[in-house]
C-alpha cells in the first residue's frame, strides 16, 4: 500500500483482508457485516474512508448499480500491475464478476449507438446480468 501512496493502518488492512476473503465485488455494508462476524473492529465511517482512499490509489474500483433506494456502489479489488482497464460482466444478485479485455469493444458500442456521446475511450464497461446459478 505504501508504494501506492496509501498509509498502512489496521483499518485499511482489515478492509483489504475482508475484501480478499469475500473474493467478489462488495458493498461497504457487506464489509461491515463480514467484519462484525469475524470480530474485526471496523466502523462504517472508517470503511468508507478506506474505500475512497483505495479508489484514489487504484487499489479498488467503484461501480454503481441500481438498488431499491437508488444507486449503490460496489467495490472490486484491482490488480496493481494491470496495464489496461478491463471490462466486466457482473451478476446483479451474487456479485460474481468475469473480466475481459477487448480493445475494440468500446468502438463497437460507439458505432452501434450512432451517437458521439462517449468522451473518452478509456472508460470501462460493466454489464449487469443475472448469472445461471442465481436464476
Amino acid at each position: 500500500m505504501n508504494e501506492m501512496g496509501v498509509r498502512v493502518t489496521p483499518t485499511r488492512i482489515g478492509v483489504l483482508t475482508t475484501m480478499f476473503e469475500i473474493e467478489r465485488g462488495v458493498k461497504a455494508d457487506e464489509i461491515y457485516k463480514f467484519a462484525l462476524r469475524k470480530k474485526i473492529g471496523l466502523s462504517k465511517a472508517s470503511i468508507y474512508r478506506a474505500l475512497v482512499d483505495f479508489e484514489s490509489a487504484g487499489i479498488v474500483s467503484r461501480q454503481w448499480a441500481a438498488g431499491n433506494t437508488g444507486a449503490r456502489a460496489t467495490f472490486f479489488l484491482q490488480c496493481p500491475y494491470e496495464a489496461e482497464k478491463m471490462h466486466s460482466i457482473s451478476c446483479r444478485k451474487c456479485g460474481r464478476r468475469v473480466r475481459f479485455k477487448n480493445p475494440g469493444f468500446l468502438d463497437a458500442v460507439k458505432a452501434a449507438s450512432q451517437v458521439d456521446m462517449f468522451g473518452s475511450l478509456e472508460q470501462t464497461v460493466n454489464i449487469l446480468i443475472v448469472c445461471g446459478t442465481c436464476e
